[in-house]
């Protein structure tokens, strides 16, 4: 964990990088670990947004507010609540927001508890919190990662409204936490080798609830990253049991070794991830980087115009399908309360049925 003493400074390369942002070794065949201390270094702080580049997609529109994706100002501890915290009432709902909200407005979200907590190996970062449709029935399911620069200072409660308002849509959520930098076992290869052990723990549970023949892939941000990458992998090794119809990434991360060379809290914090900067190691960002590796075939890309942490060269230069969404930045797309959030559900009933 990135720890937050001597100076403010340090607790803004935190905030920065937000509003910027078992198993064995064995069993992911190629991936070595390798650490640079050099890269591992924390973030240095950097006022500077991204350049957003324009695209010829089809556009969603979405209506512009003057709110800064910069103004998080709280960190958090993996499995930790959100500023919003639970509520009681199983009908909780969301009222609409004006586009291009922030990462606190995510965090003050209320959200109904899980429904249960599920290990998917021994460390305590090996979970998944599992939330259903309250009309019960058999659900599609939607295997959820959760961004945060891949840090281990951001873990899944920022996602649990996520997880409410889509059970409140008719799927059931595997909302996955994984071991991320900072954690002993975290970082590359080990968040990847923890995706797939929790998406394989689908696979073995015994519920008939969950409609284990649609399923499907969704991340934000860095867990776009490896939402990707977890469709690529079980492209080549499927799993008995489980059909993964598609993968849905949210502002994802999509060309790593590209992304890693930027001048942002976020962008140095993947050098982090990887243990080095791409220069050094390219051979090894080529095994960590969806732009150089097949995709699950139907993968689809959601991109906000607006989007401060993510520049949208990473979908428009990926050759995947994307829906963009004007006047929506980064954390629209984990907000039930945007208008870009009706573009997300939508995208996840289309692969899922």
């Amino acid at each position: 964990m990135i720890r937050c003493h001597g100076t403010a400074l340090r607790w803004w390369i935190i905030v920065l990088c937000l509003t910027g942002c078992g198993a064995t070794s064995e069993e992911v065949v190629g991936l070595e670990p390798v650490k640079d201390e050099a890269a591992t270094q924390e973030p240095t702080t950097d006022e500077n947004t991204m350049d957003e580049v324009g695209g010829g997609e089809a556009v969603i529109d979405e209506s512009e507010t003057d709110e800064s994706e910069a103004d998080a100002n709280a960190t958090h501890e993996a499995g930790g609540d959100a500023g919003g915290g639970p509520v009681t009432d199983e009908s909780v709902g969301y009222e609409s927001v004006p586009a291009n909200v922030n990462f606190g407005d995510v965090r003050e979200l209320v959200f109904a508890e899980p429904d249960e907590r599920i290990r998917y190996g021994e460390d305590s970062l090996q979970f998944v919190e599992l939330t259903r449709p309250r009309e019960g029935g058999k659900s599609a399911v939607v295997v959820f990662l959760h961004g945060g620069c891949w840090l281990n200072s951001f873990g899944l409660d920022h996602t649990r409204a996520v997880a409410t308002a889509l059970a409140q849509e008719g799927f059931a959520v595997w909302n996955l936490e994984y071991r991320r930098t900072g954690d002993d076992g975290g970082g590359w290869p080990g968040s990847l080798m923890d995706i797939q052990a929790g998406i394989r723990r689908l696979a073995e549970v015994e519920d008939a609830s969950l409609d284990l023949s649609r399923v499907v892939l969704a991340g934000h941000s860095a867990g776009g990253h490896l939402a990707l990458l977890a469709g690529h992998w079980l492209t080549t090794e499927p799993i008995d049991g489980l059909d993964v119809r598609g993968v849905v990434g949210l502002a994802a991360i999509v060309d790593l070794a590209t992304y890693a060379m930027g001048p942002g809290s976020c962008e140095q914090a993947a050098a982090q991830f990887m243990g080095f900067p791409p220069q050094e190691r390219p051979e090894l960002y080529a095994q960590a980087n969806p732009a150089d590796l097949s995709m699950h075939p139907n993968s689809l890309l959601i991109q906000g115009r607006a989007d401060q942490i993510v520049p949208e060269a990473q979908a428009r230069t990926s050759g995947l399908p994307v829906e963009w969404v004007d006047g929506a930045g980064h954390f629209d797309l984990i907000h039930p309360g945007t208008p870009a959030w009706g573009v997300v559900v939508a995208a996840l009933r289309r692969v899922t049925e």
